[in-house]
């Protein structure tokens, strides 16, 4: 329960604060893009087996990642920087009696992108570690509405 916590928690915190990384303008092509991520987590009572999720969504340069908001957690970015093809950020959150500080790194290759972000936490006392590896890839034209 509490790793599925963290994994929601980590996935959440990484696509919103990228989602709102957005004041340059992105070099990545708008279209319709998958997102996989592999989220490793260290720190817990018992070891756990890489947790991977892949999404697809509409990107474009007003919106280049997805748009997830946590009600339940808060999250402010402290900083973000786009250089060239680079995204660099990092982040802070608070939810469910936990602190999370976090920082990450997105390069784009015209319609591909790599990059990690890593959480570290502290929940009920216990210093926990959150990895998450990203492969991005652009599938085509946005789907017509």
């Amino acid at each position: 329960m509490r790793a599925k916590l963290i994994f929601g928690a980590t996935l959440v915190a990484m696509l919103g604060i990228v989602g709102v990384a957005r004041g340059a303008e992105p070099a990545f092509q708008p279209g319709q893009w998958q997102t996989d991520l592999e989220v490793t987590i260290e720190g817990l009572p018992m070891a756990m087996p890489p947790q991977k999720h892949t999404s697809v969504a509409c990107h474009t340069p007003e919106k280049p990642m997805p748009d997830t908001s946590d009600k339940s957690s808060e999250c402010k970015l402290l900083e973000q920087k786009f250089e060239g093809s680079k995204l660099t950020w990092k982040m802070s959150c608070k939810a469910d009696g936990g602190t999370a500080e976090g920082r990450g790194e997105i390069t784009y290759s015209g319609s591909t992108y790599t990059g990690t972000f890593s959480v570290d936490m502290a929940m009920e006392g216990q210093k926990i570690r959150s990895v998450t590896r990203m492969k991005g890839k652009r599938l085509g034209d946005c789907p017509a509405r």
